[in-house]
């Protein structure tokens, strides 16, 4: 490697392992590998084939043109995109190449059924229910609506419900036991109503490490697939068994002695 002033050195058999640590803390739930912005920096283009190389069913981004990138470098396993603004015009070609959507209003759920009807498809989508962290999601009394459009809907295929933790990284903060509850009313709703959801995710890579209870059938892990603890009161990265796969170097360019007050 040849290189004049700094590099990010990567090792990507560290992020396998990482994967296959967070999988077995998963339990029986599919794992979902979040590779948003480049890989959090990693380089997606790398990082992505050796995910899917060992395994790894799920790719997880956040925006419909990550989504493309990977479709056009030939990845064709499934991948979700989850946080895109309507009138993106690349959600149309998300449907074309059978991207799973998640949706988190009437508004989107009508954009992608108008994109698969245009090209005489159906579409895949993921329901957000917003149990607490108010970014993105349905509120709970748009829930049952939304359900009901998407189930009427001949063009649109609903695969998933789910939903993203807000403070599962902090232990001794008792939001995630009403997240999840929250959640499961949810996907309770989805049921009552005729639906039947394959992907139940709810569990980000805090949930995977300490809240068993969220894993449902597919987990989510983004920062701690890159060797990063999700937070202090989760633990050490090395305790968890997670190793780190960046290191960044330098070259200096000068190093001097100078006296005190100079």
């Amino acid at each position: 490697m040849t290189w004049h002033r700094a590099a990010a050195i990567i090792d990507l058999d560290a992020i396998v392992e990482n994967a296959q640590v967070l999988d077995r803390a998963s339990g029986a739930a599919d794992l979902m590998a979040v590779v948003k912005a480049d890989a959090y920096g990693h380089g997606v283009a790398r990082v992505a084939p050796a995910l899917r190389a060992s395994g790894v069913p799920w790719l997880g981004v956040a925006l419909p043109s990550e989504a493309v990138e990977l479709r056009s470098a030939g990845d064709r396993c499934r991948i979700l995109a989850w946080l895109w603004v309507p009138g993106d015009p690349l959600v149309s070609t998300c449907v074309d190449l059978d991207v799973d959507l998640g949706i988190s209003s009437r508004e989107a759920l009508q954009q992608v059924s108008e994109a698969a009807r245009a090209r005489g498809s159906r579409a895949r989508v993921h329901l957000k229910i917003d149990t607490g962290l108010s970014r993105n999601g349905a509120s709970e009394h748009e829930w049952e609506d939304l359900v009901q459009a998407a189930l009427g809907d001949p063009r649109i295929d609903l695969v998933g419900v789910w939903s993203h933790l807000a403070r599962a990284d902090e232990p001794d903060v008792d939001t995630t036991g009403e997240q999840a509850e929250r959640f499961v009313r949810a996907v309770d709703v989805v049921r009552s109503l005729g639906g039947d959801p394959q992907h139940i995710h709810l569990a980000n890579s805090a949930g995977i490490l300490a809240h068993a209870g969220t894993h449902h059938t597919l987990v989510r892990t983004g920062i701690g697939l890159y060797g990063v603890t999700p937070g202090p009161g989760i633990g050490d990265p090395r305790n968890l068994g997670l190793r780190p796969a960046m290191e960044i170097r330098a070259r200096l360019a000068h190093v001097k002695r100078i006296p005190a007050g100079a």
